[in-house]
Order: structure tokens, then sequence, then C-alpha cells
């Protein structure tokens, strides 16, 4: 069965756009500032500055986005000799949701999960871990693929690919920035520049995580029931679920720390956090089970 569009969150992704943009605004001159690339000291020199720091970042988010996710969770794609059953199901999962199939990419993680990104439909990658293909069984596995080619669907993981690489962009330049920054040329006033340079990229870094909330709980929804369309089984995207959260606490630490930092992409959340719902990037496994249920129900 055909997915169709969902234009909920068509409106959603709309209006995170619009945040997005800002963003990206917001670190363009924080760039500027650490790395001096204004041209004059005010007027249109800044905005000149600041214009070029954006289109850079734009740019490579564009062109780099997808490879930044996986390179996040040690991700890499893999040909269909090397997991011939894998590649089968993304391409008669792609083919019954009418999109070109998917890159297919493998991460060496012991987290049960995975993820779709890119920056067009037919540039998608579809990511899945070790771990889930592991401990999940065939139906489960079916259930997540066609999660993943449901945010393919409704073209929300391009948006997520954005946030998340800006985020990953606005971490780094939090944490190295101090190596490369000029700061003005180190002339006067270079430390107050390359102060409010850090102050702006961790404004992004923090930013980022907010704007993707205002999209990421209701596109899981939305994945949710294409999924189940998609398969024609709703009971399998529980089960999927329920094993992910099970098999999540003996996951070891390290493997779930390299996992966060995809958090925003991934089928699941990784874990919870301790400063509750607000900071979630999905919504509770225990509600998207109900509405699954529910579904359940209808479809029957």
């Amino acid at each position: 069965m055909r997915q169709r569009y969902s234009w909920g969150l068509g409106v959603r992704m709309a209006l995170t756009l619009l945040a997005l943009g800002g963003l990206y605004i917001g670190l363009g001159y924080g760039v500027a500032l650490l790395f001096g690339v204004f041209v004059g000291s005010t007027g249109i020199g800044h905005f000149v500055g600041i214009a070029l720091a954006v289109l850079l970042l734009v740019g490579g988010q564009y062109y780099y986005g997808a490879n930044l996710a996986l390179r996040s969770l040690g991700g890499r794609v893999v040909e269909r000799e090397e997991y011939p059953d894998l590649h089968s199901r993304v391409t008669a999962l792609a083919r019954q949701a009418d999109v070109p199939k998917p890159r297919v990419a493998v991460a060496e993680n012991k987290t049960p999960n995975a993820f779709a990104a890119g920056r067009k439909q037919s540039d998608a990658v579809i990511c899945v871990t070790t771990g889930l293909l592991s401990e999940l069984d065939d139906e489960e596995i079916d259930a997540v693929l066609a999660h993943e080619l449901s945010h393919v669907v409704n073209r929300d993981f391009q948006l997520m690919t954005g946030i998340t690489a800006l985020s990953i962009m606005a971490g780094w330049i939090v944490r190295w920035g101090f190596l490369f920054g000029d700061g003005g040329g180190g002339g006067e006033g270079g430390g107050a520049q390359m102060l409010a340079g850090y102050v702006a990229a961790l404004f992004v870094w923090v930013g980022a995580f907010f704007v993707g909330r205002l999209v990421s709980r209701y596109r899981e929804y939305a994945a949710d029931r294409g999924a189940a369309t998609l398969t024609g089984d709703p009971t399998a995207m529980i089960s999927a679920l329920e094993t992910i959260s099970d098999e999540l606490e003996s996951v070891p630490e390290d493997d779930l720390r390299e996992a966060e930092q995809a958090n925003a992409l991934l089928a699941a959340e990784v874990r919870e956090t301790r400063l509750g719902s607000l900071f979630r990037t999905h919504p509770a496994v225990e509600d998207r089970v109900e509405k699954l249920r529910d579904l359940a129900v209808d479809m029957n």
C-alpha cells in the first residue's frame, strides 16, 4: 500500500525551516567573528562576511550533511554483495513507497537503531546498526526500514539532516574554533570579537536542539503510521520499538554516546534525558505504541 504525504508534517517543517534559517545566519555570524572573514569593519563589510560564511555553511551541509550524519555514528555505505538481504528489503519497500531506492549503510554499533539522511530523495541513505540487525527479527527489521523510508516519503529527512549537520558543525566550532580563530586578526577588540563568536556558535548549538523539537516528535508519529501502511502490520513496528527499548539497557556506554550524536535522526531515542520530556528527541515509546495499537484496530 502506497503511503501518502503528511501535510500536517509539511506545515511544521515549513516553520522549522524558517527557524533553521535564522540559526544558519547566527552560525555564519559566529564563524565570521571567529575567523575574521569580515570585509571592512562595519556596514557592508559585515554583511559580506556573514553572507560568505552562511553560503559556505549551507553549501557544506547540502553536499556533506549525510556524510556528517554517517560519520557521527561510524556508518559506511555498503554494496549488495556485503548485505544482500538488507538491500533486497530496502529495494522491495522503496518500490512499495514509490520512491527511489536509497543507498544502504551499516554502522558498527551495538545500539539497535537506524536513520535516514540526505539532501534529496534520489540521494537518500538509510543506515542501520549492527545491533539492529542482530537483535531484531525479520518483521521488525522490515518495520524499521519502512519507518525510515517514510521519512524519505515525507521529505522530513532532509530537514533533520540539515539540523543535525548544523548542530555538529556548531559543536566543532565551540570545541576547536580557538585553534584556528582569527578573532579580528589579533588587533584591538580581537579578544572580544572571538568571545562573541563563541557565544554565537554556542547559541546555535543549543538552538539547533530546540529547533529540532519543533518537528521531531510529530515526524516520528507520521513515520510510524507510514511503516504500518507500507508493511500492513502495525504490530511489527510495535514489536520493533519494544525490542529496541529493551535492548538499549544492555548497550555499552561508548556505543550509546556515539549514537547520541545523531539522536534526532534515529528511529528511537537512545536514552531518556534526566531533564524530562521537554528535551526528548522522540515521543515516549509508550505513546508511540498506543497510537500504533489504535491504528491496528482501525486497519482490521
